[in-house]
């Protein structure tokens, strides 16, 4: 049920502003029902784009993500090991990461704070769109300047989500690169494993 929730936000911050430049849309109670599927659907469609932009742009192995320039630049030269890009040190992070020597109480709470961060910021990318939305049905369809509050509300719920995501994000790199400083030995295991893979 959380899930669905989560997945739904998206939909349902987007379908505010679409009941509102369109209220015809919403009045039948067919329509209702219609609503009530398509929020979820469309909810989930933005998350998944926003996952695709995600892995687009460097997924979970960017460069902004501080334990893989730890586990290039500190861990690897310890094993006089050199890893040629960013995506080796992912690999090294993903096969400890979900080793059993790995603590998993630490492999749930990573997990889980990615979700929270891809759900925050998929939110916001809706809220975005529905402020362009609500402004665009203020300029040509001239639907009134309830719209304008409209689309500073929906600006704000982007902000708040995006920053909300961003402190989850900046919190958990360091996290990460603590975790991989204070099992270092687990870590070196791996490079050591995989030191000679093509």
């Amino acid at each position: 049920m959380e899930e669905l929730i989560w997945f739904s936000m998206p939909g349902a911050v987007l379908a505010l502003a679409i009941a509102v430049v369109w209220p015809e849309s919403v009045n039948a109670e067919a329509k209702a029902i219609i609503w009530v599927i398509f929020v979820p659907m469309m909810g989930f469609s933005l998350h998944q784009l926003f996952r695709l932009v995600f892995e687009w742009t460097g997924g979970y192995a960017r460069g902004s993500r501080a334990v893989l320039a730890h586990i290039k630049n500190v861990l690897a030269p310890r094993e006089n090991t050199v890893l040629s890009d960013l995506k080796r040190a992912f690999l090294v992070w993903e096969i400890t990461f979900y080793s059993e020597k790995f603590p998993a109480a630490f492999r749930d709470h990573d997990r889980g704070s990615w979700h929270y961060i891809l759900s925050f910021w998929s939110i916001s990318l809706a809220a975005a769109i529905a402020c362009v939305l609500a402004m665009f049905g203020f300029i040509l369809l001239s639907r009134g300047p309830s719209l304008i509050l409209v689309a500073l509300g929906e600006l704000g719920a982007a902000l708040v989500f995006y920053f909300k995501g961003k402190s989850t994000y900046d919190s958990l790199i360091k996290q990460e690169v603590a975790i991989a400083h204070n099992l270092e030995d687990l870590f070196l295991e791996t490079l050591r494993k995989i030191k000679d893979m093509p």
